[in-house]
């Protein structure tokens, strides 16, 4: 993750994640004015889990949170929620039937799991 100037500078470089494959798909500032990330990362078990990164101005971790299950949930996209909460959609393999389905995920504002979707089955 990285902040730039208005000229594309970088300001700060901040490295997250564990040591696979971690991406951030989308990026909101919330409520409180600091930022929150979300995308996929590679678990210690294989695992490719949803991740949600909060950073303040300065590019200080304030927490990170990964979720997921057995396989596959990678989140493609996040949005504020009334309650300064956090919506988060994306793919899910480990909670579908088959093959991958779309889920939304709702969070408490201190990043904290509230519910999950699988768009498909309703669960």
């Amino acid at each position: 993750m990285f902040k730039a100037d208005s000229f594309g500078d970088s300001v700060w470089t901040r490295n997250f994640g564990w040591d696979g494959n971690d991406v951030f798909a989308d990026l909101v500032e919330s409520s409180d004015g600091k930022f929150v990330a979300t995308g996929s990362t590679d678990t210690p078990n294989d695992f490719e889990n949803i991740y949600l990164v909060k950073v303040d101005i300065d590019g200080n971790l304030q927490w990170e949170k990964n979720f997921g299950g057995m396989q596959k949930e990678v989140a493609l996209s996040l949005v504020n929620a009334d309650d300064g909460g956090l919506v988060i959609t994306g793919v899910t393999k480990s909670f579908s039937v088959g093959k991958e389905d779309l889920f939304i995920f709702k969070t408490s504002v201190d990043g904290d799991s509230l519910w999950f979707k699988d768009l498909r089955h309703g669960r």
